[in-house]
């Protein structure tokens, strides 16, 4: 019997510990089982987030570059040089390069446009001729702009133009007076003088016969009582001129002449009572006010509301520029 309770306790006691090896080994595989699902789900959130990082950024690269899905219709990362037309805050921030492309295309003497890539911000500009390359300032992978061109608004010589009314009308108008429509002050009627300056009298006449040749470039900016008026004959279809010459005569109130002593199209009367000896004879003159009528209208423009920018004894602006036009009488 002593032997028989033995064995039971042996066997008791095998089994007993048969049963702790086993739930230890269990316990082991749910352990086991356990890091391997906390190790998956951490890969699978990684993986989550990583894919949403990726998304995030592929998003943010198309909304920066517009090209990344829609062509330009011009070069990517190309920057080009130009006369300004239109800044960005004018123009503003355009949705992509077609919208951009659109704005110059409908304003008067754009035929560049440049877009930042990232930014929208579209700038107008305008080469002078097709013959002109068009200058890259900046190109290559980091660049931040795209850039176009249209084939419109180039400038013609004066010469051309007149050329071109002699070939349709059979004679050429070799007028001696222009006018100029001051808008909103009145006509001042100009005596050409081309025996001064032949090439800016021509200047003055291909304005004059040239279709919409001053729409939106002609004005009168700066006023300087008893001394001057001045503007600008800037064209978008007719070249200016480029040639100078000392004048006949110290200025005298009523002349008219290139400013700064170039060639234009920037021009201005004089307006003193007395000749301009501190001005020598160095700027091109070419017209003189034909008679006082005029010289009142252009002193109706000096009296306008003006301002001085600079401060104290600095250039004198016309708060609200007047447009200017040409004609020939």
């Amino acid at each position: 019997m002593t032997r028989h309770n033995q064995r039971r306790r042996s066997a008791v006691k095998l089994a007993l510990f048969l049963a702790f090896v086993v739930g230890v080994r269990r316990g082991y595989v749910r352990a086991d089982a356990s890091r391997r699902s906390r190790a998956v789900r951490t890969t699978v959130s990684v993986t989550r987030t990583q894919d949403v990082r990726q998304r995030e950024t592929t998003a943010f690269s198309t909304n920066a570059d517009d090209d990344a899905r829609t062509p330009t219709p011009g070069r990517a990362r190309v920057e080009y040089d130009g006369t300004l037309i239109a800044s960005a805050s004018t123009v503003g921030h355009t949705r992509d390069d077609a919208a951009c492309e659109a704005a110059c295309a409908r304003t008067r003497g754009c035929n560049v446009w440049v877009r930042g890539r990232s930014s929208g911000a579209c700038w107008l500009k305008r080469r002078e001729r097709a013959s002109e390359d068009v200058r890259v300032m900046s190109e290559g992978e980091h660049c931040a702009w795209n850039s176009g061109t249209l084939d419109k608004d180039y400038v013609r010589d004066a010469s051309e133009v007149l050329s071109t009314v002699v070939k349709t009308a059979g004679t050429p108008n070799a007028s001696e007076y222009a006018t100029l429509a001051v808008d909103g002050f009145g006509r001042a009627r100009l005596k050409l003088r081309p025996e001064w300056h032949r090439e800016s009298v021509e200047y003055l006449r291909a304005l004059a016969v040239e279709p919409d040749a001053c729409e939106g470039t002609c004005e009168m900016y700066r006023v300087e009582p008893g001394f001057l008026v001045q503007g600008t004959l800037k064209s978008a279809s007719v070249a200016a001129n480029s040639a100078t010459k000392d004048g006949p005569r110290l200025m005298v109130r009523g002349d008219v002449g290139w400013a700064g002593e170039g060639p234009g199209p920037d021009f201005f009367v004089y307006l003193g009572e007395k000749p301009a000896d501190w001005l020598g004879k160095k700027h091109t003159v070419f017209a003189e006010v034909a008679d006082e009528g005029s010289l009142a209208v252009l002193e109706r423009v000096v009296n306008a509301p003006s301002s001085t920018p600079g401060g104290p004894g600095t250039m004198r602006f016309i708060d609200v520029r007047p447009s200017l036009r040409v004609s020939l009488d």
